[in-house]
C-alpha cells in the first residue's frame, strides 16, 4: 500500500499501453474492468495475505518455534548449505510451516514452496530485511539451504515449460510440442479456476505475442529456459491458437 500512489502514477503514464493490452487480451475495456474487479476479489488475494502473514511472523518473531529454528539455522552461516546438520534444521522448518500455514499443504503447495525459497535469493527488500535481522549473507544462505531441501518443489507449470523448451530446434507444429502446449493451457486454466482468476478470452493469443515481441519478457524467459526459449514458446503457442 505504501507504493500504491506510485503504482497508480505508472499506470496513468502507461494508460495507452494498458488499454491496448486490455482490448487484445480481454476483447474490450469493459470486459477488462469486469475481470479485474473479479480478480481483486479472488482467492489469490487471500493467499497473498497468508503468505505475507508468514513473512511477518518470521521477521517479527511471532512464531517461537520458527524463531528458534531460524536462529539455529543461521548459526551455521558460512557452512555448506547441503550438510546433514543444516538440512536437518531445514526439514524441521519445512515441517513446522507445512503444519501451521494452510498454503503449504494445499494441492498447489509446490508453487508456494518454490516462491518461498526464491524470495531469500532474488527479492531485494526481503533479502535486506533478513540480512539486517540475522547478519550479512544470511538471506542467501537460508535460500540456498531451502533450495537444497526443496529442489523437487517445482510448480507444475515450471516443469511443463522446461519440458517444452528442452529442445528449441524442434518443429513447433509437431504433435509432441503441441501436446505439451495443450498441457500448459489446461494446467493454467485449472490453476485459475482454483484461484478464481479471469484471464480473458484472448489470453493465449495475447501471450504468444508477448513471448514473440516483448524484449523485457523475452530476456526474463530466456534467462529461465535458455537463449531463444521465448521466441520458441511464442511460436508454439501461436500455432496452438491458430489450429485449436
Amino acid at each position: 500500500m505504501d507504493q500504491y500512489d506510485e503504482l497508480i502514477e505508472k499506470c496513468k503514464a502507461s494508460e495507452a499501453d494498458i488499454a491496448k493490452m486490455a482490448i487484445k487480451q480481454y476483447g474490450s475495456i469493459e470486459k477488462y474492468v469486469q475481470a479485474m474487479t473479479k480478480n481483486f476479489g479472488s482467492e489469490i488475494i487471500e493467499k497473498a495475505e497468508q503468505f505475507d502473514k508468514l513473512k511477518e511472523d518470521l521477521l517479527e518473531d511471532n512464531h517461537p518455534v520458527l524463531s528458534e529454528l531460524f536462529q539455529r539455522l543461521v548459526s551455521y552461516l558460512g557452512e555448506e548449505p547441503s550438510s546433514a546438520e543444516v538440512q536437518k534444521i531445514a526439514e524441521e522448518i519445512k515441517n513446522t510451516i507445512k503444519g501451521e500455514y494452510e498454503l503449504f499443504y494445499m494441492d498447489d503447495e509446490n508453487s508456494y514452496w518454490h516462491t518461498y525459497k526464491q524470495i531469500y535469493l532474488i527479492l531485494p527488500e526481503w533479502m535486506m530485511a533478513v540480512d539486517k535481522k540475522y547478519g550479512k549473507g544470511a538471506s542467501k544462505f537460508i535460500g540456498e539451504v531451502l533450495k537444497a531441501n526443496m529442489e523437487e518443489a517445482q510448480p507444475k507449470l515450471n516443469l511443463l515449460y522446461k519440458k517444452l523448451t528442452s529442445d528449441i530446434n524442434k518443429d513447433v507444429s509437431s504433435k509432441e510440442i503441441q501436446r505439451i502446449v495443450e498441457e500448459i493451457v489446461k494446467e493454467t486454466a485449472k490453476q485459475n479456476v482454483m484461484s478464481g482468476i479471469e484471464l480473458g478470452d484472448n489470453y493465449w493469443e495475447y501471450m504468444a505475442d508477448v513471448y514473440i515481441s516483448n524484449p523485457a519478457f523475452q530476456n526474463a524467459t530466456d534467462k529461465n529456459y535458455g537463449e531463444g526459449a521465448a521466441l520458441f514458446i511464442g511460436e508454439a503457442i501461436k500455432y496452438y491458437v491458430e489450429h485449436k
